[in-house]
């Protein structure tokens, strides 16, 4: 959400030309934020930043987040108008500004979140904002350190500087581990782009996936290169950025080929496939279950609606995103 929340840089920008923008994130998230000249003050959600905010003016609050600790900040801060969510006295979460009021019952409508709802995040947001929405794409500064270390771990792996293997990123995150794909799917996967695109593919994802992108690794053999899970943010997107396309359930690896342009075949289950927009850069393979989208954790149906995304379906959409894309 922090990712997909920048696209609001470039409405502020038109609607408030001359703006000063305070952006107040948690502190394992700084990293998608550093870089960004759009952004004149980052600060991380700590003692010392609510105090120094707690005595300072705005004109403007923006809170799109529906938790109890940045609706509080919201309820306090001191600001001349305030959109999107606040804590209110009776100790709910309640939308400031009546723009905000349709995104608010998305939080709590599973049948207008999951049937009728054809917005996408940003379109929500903007709306929350009250700035016209221009498909503004998601800001993102990768600095070259990091496309110079990117490049020396795809080089110990075997690939030349010119070489763009396919990546398969093959966790979802610790919230929604219901979104990921089966492993021996990724293996048989790894297999057929290897053997009949003859492309590099490489195995993406984070310390979580250690041990499940081996076992994919000793499944697919040779058609698969596992290149580790442990790199900065940073080191991991510019990984993402040297991919001819990505594979990738609805993930932070998802919206950082956004970011980068990245072609990207992603793969919904149990989440909202409507509310991601891929900016004609990728294509969704969306599993058919009557309980999906559900938004769970646990599933009581064996992952139903990720098993019924084969393999064929898979491959195909990544032949189709090749072959119409040029990467721009």
């Amino acid at each position: 959400d922090v990712l997909r929340t920048t696209t609001l840089l470039s409405g502020l920008a038109r609607e408030y030309p001359d703006h000063h923008l305070t952006w107040l994130v948690d502190p394992s998230s700084l990293e998608l934020l550093s870089g960004l000249a759009e952004i004149h003050r980052l600060l991380p959600y700590d003692e010392a930043s609510l105090m120094r905010l707690s005595i300072e003016n705005f004109d403007l609050a923006i809170c799109l987040d529906k938790e109890i600790r940045a609706t509080t900040l919201m309820h306090k801060i001191n600001a001349k108008e305030k959109v999107g969510f606040t804590f209110n006295p009776l100790g709910g979460i309640a939308p400031v500004n009546r723009e905000s009021e349709y995104t608010f019952a998305l939080g709590l409508s599973d049948r207008l979140k999951f049937t009728e709802n054809t917005k996408t995040y940003q379109e929500c947001i903007f709306e929350c904002v009250r700035i016209p929405y221009r498909r503004d794409r998601y800001r993102f500064h990768l600095p070259q350190e990091d496309v110079k270390q990117a490049g020396e771990i795809l080089g110990r792996a075997g690939l030349g500087p010119d070489e763009r293997p396919i990546g398969l990123n093959t966790g979802s995150g610790r919230i929604f581990a219901t979104k990921k794909w089966p492993a021996d799917r990724f293996a048989v996967l790894a297999r057929r782009l290897h053997d009949e695109l003859d492309v590099p593919v490489i195995l993406l994802g984070g310390p979580e996936e250690r041990e499940r992108n081996r076992t994919i690794e000793a499944a697919a053999g040779a058609a698969a290169v596992n290149i580790g899970t442990d790199y900065p943010l940073k080191v991991f997107a510019a990984i993402v950025d040297r991919c001819a396309a990505l594979i990738t359930a609805d993930s932070l690896a998802m919206h950082l080929s956004i970011a980068l342009g990245i072609p990207a075949t992603v793969l919904f289950g149990p989440t909202c496939h409507q509310e991601v927009d891929l900016y004609d850069r990728g294509t969704k393979v969306i599993g058919r279950a009557d309980c999906a989208p559900c938004y769970k954790s646990a599933c009581p149906f064996e992952h139903e609606c990720m098993k019924d995304i084969t393999v064929d379906r898979v491959f195909d959409a990544v032949v189709n995103l090749l072959s119409g894309t040029v990467r721009t």
